[in-house]
C-alpha cells in the first residue's frame, strides 16, 4: 500500500457565543489515503439496518482524531460510520453517503 490518494478528514464543530450556538465550523486536515473495498458481510449487515456503504479508506493512525466526514481525491465527501484500528499503525474508515454539507 502507497498511500498515493489525498484527501481530508473534516470535524465540524458548533461554537456558542455567549449561551448561543455559532454555524457550524469545519476543519480540515489534509491526509493521504488508501482506498479499499468495503467487506461483503459488513455490507450487507448495514443494508439491514437502511444504511448504505460507499467505500473504505485507510489513514495514518497519527492523523485520525475522531473526524467526522471524510473527502476524497475527487472532491465528494462522506460521513465517517465506523473506523477500526488495524495492528499496523493505520485506521480503517467504513464509509457512507451523506457527508454534503
Amino acid at each position: 500500500m502507497y498511500f498515493s490518494d489525498e484527501g481530508k478528514l473534516i470535524t465540524v464543530t458548533h461554537p456558542m457565543v455567549k449561551g448561543v450556538e455559532q454555524p457550524a465550523v469545519e476543519t480540515a486536515t489534509p491526509v493521504w489515503y488508501n482506498e479499499k473495498s468495503v467487506r461483503q458481510s459488513e455490507f450487507y449487515a448495514a443494508s439491514a439496518q437502511g444504511v448504505q456503504l460507499e467505500k473504505m479508506v485507510e489513514v495514518h493512525t497519527e492523523d485520525w482524531a475522531g473526524q467526522t466526514l471524510f473527502q476524497d481525491a475527487a472532491g465528494i465527501r462522506y460521513k465517517v460510520f465506523r473506523s477500526y484500528v488495524t495492528e499496523k499503525d493505520t485506521v480503517e474508515l467504513t464509509l457512507q453517503t451523506g457527508g454534503a454539507r
